[in-house]
């Protein structure tokens, strides 16, 4: 007897991700499904994984942390981000096929492909300016040249656009610009013309209130003070004037303040600064630094890289001396003197404050040679420590050329003074640890 068997298959379940219906009020879907990778579609990425993952509960994780973007993928995986990138690559709907473990009639992308939320505009949350401050561009290029031509930088654990204004205003600066975060740069006169950078490229949170973007990586937002900079310009020009009949003082008539002298010919700084309140001078010498410093209230000021003018009251860390022959960059104020180096530091102070600040000229543990050739006041933490998705370090960068060196300089360039090196491009960054190693 031949029995004949009718092998019946059931048509796929098509799951997709919700309607916009089922989704929290002021979000909607930005798109289906896309592909992600190591650089990630979302920027500043912060996930996590989640057993009850579903898209409305990520979005809620994600809009309650004041994010304007969320993403699921992986099934488990939770993306917030303050940005998105600008070439998202759409795939193919069925690609997102992973079921959500919090609902499994809905699905949470899958390996490498993520269903993108964004935060509707008419929902995000105003933040207000100083008054007589107004945004001049909501994110531009930055470069090492930096957009005003007497840059005052500042390193601001409580950093936002409105701390960073007012800072800049307290200093009688006309324009101010946050950017990476914590840092806020003060000017009066603009380098260069402004050039506009995508607004999702400044998306990095603001050290003092996560839920406001401050710039991003050679990424800043720009403000400014109309009044400031009428005010500013018509100095200016009575200044010209006055110049011009009675001629300006050279470098070589500018002296230390009284009282004042140098304390240290050439020290190690390091990312810590030494000094914490950063200056850029285009007629930087060792007197005009100490009398900008004076004229603040400062008991302290310190010269380096040739045009870096460094203030404060007392030293984050001891001095250690080096070889007067390590300052070696010429002053921008007069090619003569000397102001520094990479990483080396005149310090000039009260003269009141000389016995208090000497320190052993010996190199010490900071200016120890280290077999990975680490920076200058750089050395090894932790040979071997483990990580795992939450990161042990909160600033990601992925580096063509990396090695524990070259991930130190990056770090330390951004006002960091830890780093990692991980999985052989990643370099982490940070100033505490998110977890014991």
């Amino acid at each position: 007897m031949l029995v004949y068997l009718a092998i019946l298959l059931a048509a796929p379940t098509v799951r997709a991700a919700p309607a916009a219906t089922d989704l929290p009020t002021g979000w909607h879907l930005l798109e289906a499904c896309a592909v992600d990778g190591a650089d990630r579609v979302i920027q500043s990425s912060k996930w996590t994984r989640s057993w009850n993952n579903t898209a409305a509960n990520c979005i809620a994780k994600c809009n309650t942390q004041g994010y304007a973007f969320a993403g699921l993928e992986y099934g488990v995986e939770c993306h917030c981000g303050k940005g998105i990138s600008a070439d998202i690559v759409s795939a193919p709907v069925s690609e997102c096929s992973t079921l959500c473990p919090g609902d499994n009639t809905q699905t949470c992308g899958a390996g490498w492909r993520i269903s993108l939320y964004a935060k509707d505009v008419n929902t995000m949350p105003v933040y207000s300016l100083p008054t007589g401050w107004s945004t001049l561009m909501e994110c531009a290029y930055d470069s090492a040249a930096r957009l005003f031509t007497d840059t005052q930088v500042n390193y601001l654990t409580t950093n936002t656009p409105s701390v960073c204004a007012s800072h800049c205003a307290d200093g009688g600066y006309a324009y101010s610009g946050v950017e990476y975060g914590r840092e806020c740069y003060c000017g009066n006169t603009l380098a260069t013309s402004l050039v506009a950078r995508p607004d999702s490229d400044c998306y990095m949170d603001c050290a003092g209130d996560a839920t406001q973007n401050c710039g991003g990586n050679w990424a800043v937002q720009l403000y400014s003070n109309p009044s400031l900079v009428a005010s500013r310009s018509a100095s200016a020009s009575a200044s010209a004037s006055t110049t011009s009949t009675s001629g300006s003082p050279t470098s070589s008539s500018v002296a230390f303040p009284s009282d004042w002298s140098v304390l240290h010919a050439c020290s190690v700084d390091n990312g810590n600064r030494i000094l914490p309140q950063t200056n850029t001078l285009n007629d930087n010498t060792p007197a005009r630094c100490a009398q900008l410093c004076y004229s603040r209230g400062y008991k302290v000021s310190g010269t380096e890289y040739g045009r870096e003018c460094y203030c404060g009251d007392s030293f984050s860390f001891p001095p250690v001396d080096r070889p007067a022959s390590e300052c070696s960059f010429a002053c921008t104020g007069d090619a003569t003197q000397k102001c520094g180096a990479g990483w080396r530091i005149q310090l000039v102070g009260d003269s009141s404050l000389g016995s208090s600040t000497t320190t052993s000229t010996s190199a010490g543990p900071s200016a120890t040679a280290d077999p990975l050739g680490l920076p200058s006041g750089w050395q090894t933490a932790y040979r071997c420590a483990i990580d795992d998705a939450s990161r042990i370090l909160g600033q990601f960068n992925t580096l063509s050329n990396n090695s524990p060196s070259n991930c130190a300089e990056v770090c330390s360039d951004k006002g960091y003074h830890i780093a990692a090196v991980e999985y052989g491009g990643e370099c982490m960054c940070g100033d505490s640890f998110n977890f014991a190693p």
